[in-house]
């Protein structure tokens, strides 16, 4: 008879037959190496890790045996397995890594530690976690009593949600929690919420109203979906007329719906255009940006078509790339002095411009900055300027000129 050392170097010969990696000692599984992996896998007896992204977007994976003696499971571990509807959660694993088994089909638990209800939802229950939800997840779904924190992504992507009630034990709500559940018509923000994570609800773009409470003290970039509106009781996170959301401590526009229209003054006194905070504004017309701003965030104004004019101040240090991208009618553009790199795709697309002067200081100019701007025919690049990088004009009226011009330039 084999002993119990032949047994398991059959068992890791049989696996890596199938396409797994394990580090030198076994103890660790790196990787599925072939992504057309066969649809059932056995990880042997003895290791210890699942690594990080070792199965990430198995698209045939339809069952997984995970041994005892596995005790962590790394980030994204199954992530995009989106046919794995048999796998199991030993008793003795004690750490699961953010987004392990988003995309899955089905899984279920033998650990008391991490249990999957009848919908199966994931929970991490030491730290009152809600860790992930199944794409699946349809309808409506109550979050139970008792869960303070609501995880990064743990809702992402289940397009069939349409209503989600949260228990007052929340306090948390993740990055990317419920982005892109573009079913969701009613959320329920509980009154002892701190946190609303970036993206939290982003892309849900059937939500109509959502209510921010007078407890919540941090709201990360883009938060809210500009579809719907936004109401406030909060201090610290005032609404305006207009239904543009502040964060006064941070002196920041966090959010501002898609219906304003026409001309916008941002008031005196804020100093950061947040990330994606105008983002397809279709019906702004204009914007006025007082002196008090210094950063202008990622995305700030990105696909504001019917924009006509930015006169960026020289209060202004940073401007994010993708900051004006897609502003087809965006005609005058004067940038501030105080700027020193011209990032990524800022200008990109703006089909309508037909002139630039870049301001003395400025150092680089991005990849893609000036990126299809046909009717870009004139563009002074001052001395200061040490580096255009990658297809920074390409589809710009003026390619030709600044490449023979600056040729020295281009990085």
């Amino acid at each position: 008879m084999p002993d119990k050392n032949s047994l398991d170097s059959e068992a890791f010969e049989k696996a890596e037959k199938c396409g797994l990696v394990f580090s030198d000692d076994k103890k660790i599984l790196l990787k599925c190496k072939d992504l057309g992996i066969t649809p059932e896998i056995v990880i042997p007896q003895g290791v210890t890790i699942i690594g990080e992204k070792a199965f990430f977007g198995c698209g045939s994976l339809s069952s997984v045996k995970i041994p005892d003696s596995v005790t962590t499971i790394g980030e994204e571990a199954f992530c995009h397995c989106e046919v794995l509807s048999n796998v199991t959660i030993p008793p003795n694993v004690t750490v699961i890594g953010k987004r392990a088994f988003e995309g899955v089909w089905q899984i279920s638990s033998d650990n008391p530690k991490f249990p999957v209800d009848r919908f199966g939802v994931l929970f991490d229950a030491e730290n009152q976690t809600l860790l992930q939800a199944p794409w699946k997840l349809s309808g409506s779904y109550s979050v139970p009593d008792g869960i303070a924190a609501i995880g990064e992504e743990a809702f992402f992507n289940c397009h069939e949600l349409t209503e989600i009630h949260l228990p007052d034990s929340v306090t948390d709500i993740g990055k990317d929690a419920f982005f892109f559940c573009k079913s969701l018509t009613d959320i329920n923000i509980p009154p002892h919420v701190v946190t609303i994570g970036e993206h939290a609800f982003s892309n849900c773009d059937k939500l109509a109203v959502i209510h921010i409470p007078t407890k919540v003290a941090s709201i990360g970039p883009g938060a809210f979906p500009h579809s719907g509106k936004i109401t406030s009781d909060n201090r610290i996170f005032p609404v305006d007329p207009s239904g543009i959301l502040f964060d006064l401590k941070h002196r920041k526009i966090l959010y501002v719906p898609w219906d304003l229209t026409g001309h916008y003054s941002i008031p005196a006194g804020i100093t950061t255009i947040e990330k994606s905070s105008f983002y397809g504004c279709k019906k702004l017309t204009g914007v006025t940006i007082p002196d008090s701003v210094t950063t202008i965030g990622i995305g700030a104004f990105e696909r504001c078509e019917s924009l006509i004019s930015a006169i960026i101040p020289d209060s202004v240090t940073s401007i994010g790339d993708f900051a004006f991208y897609g502003c087809k009618n965006l005609t005058r553009v004067k940038i501030s002095h105080q700027v020193a790199v011209i990032g990524e795709e800022v200008f990109c697309d703006c089909s309508s411009l037909s002139s630039v002067d870049i301001p003395d200081g400025v150092t680089e100019i991005g990849v893609r900055s000036f990126c299809g701007c046909p009717k870009l025919t004139r563009v002074t690049i001052p001395d200061s300027v040490t580096s255009i990088r990658k297809n920074a004009f390409i589809g710009s009226g003026c390619e030709a000129q600044v490449k023979q011009r600056y040729s020295h330039l281009f990085k």
